[in-house]
């Protein structure tokens, strides 16, 4: 039993810490613009990770609805999710246009564990929208 409490706890504790989903909006551009055309709203980074058995089965991963939440025993750090995770933002912010998208996956094998694998998916991009024409002037 204290063999049980001493491996399985801290292991379920990293597991909990492993399994995370962010989502940073950074709105702070210092007047930089990402094309000659449209007003800048956000960058927007996303990411989502999780512990896997074997690889290819999901335990623990982040939520790519809700950032900082957790799943079990679902793929979420898949590209299209977190891409997903990324427009749905850029949308609430009012954003039109996304530029510069870019994904990426990786994985870490856990050798301490021989059967682990820690799997993450990451989405950036520039979310602008066209600038609004002035109100035209009604002459009376």
């Amino acid at each position: 039993m204290n063999n049980m409490l001493f491996i399985g706890f801290p292991a379920m504790a990293l597991s909990f810490t492993l399994g995370c989903s962010s989502l940073t909006v950074v709105k702070e551009l210092h007047d930089q613009r990402f094309t000659s055309t449209e007003q800048p709203v956000a960058h927007l980074s996303a990411r989502v990770g999780g512990i896997y058995l074997f690889y290819y089965l999901p335990l623990v991963t982040g939520d790519s609805e809700q950032a900082d939440g957790i799943r079990f025993f679902r793929h979420e750090p898949d590209v299209e999710r977190v891409v997903h995770m990324v427009t749905r933002k850029s949308q609430e912010l009012g954003a039109t246009h996304l530029t510069d998208l870019y994904s990426w996956s990786d994985s870490v094998w856990g050798s301490f564990s021989l059967i682990f694998w820690y799997r993450w998916t990451s989405v950036s991009a520039n979310a602008s929208m066209l600038p609004q024409a002035p109100a035209p002037h009604t002459i009376h």
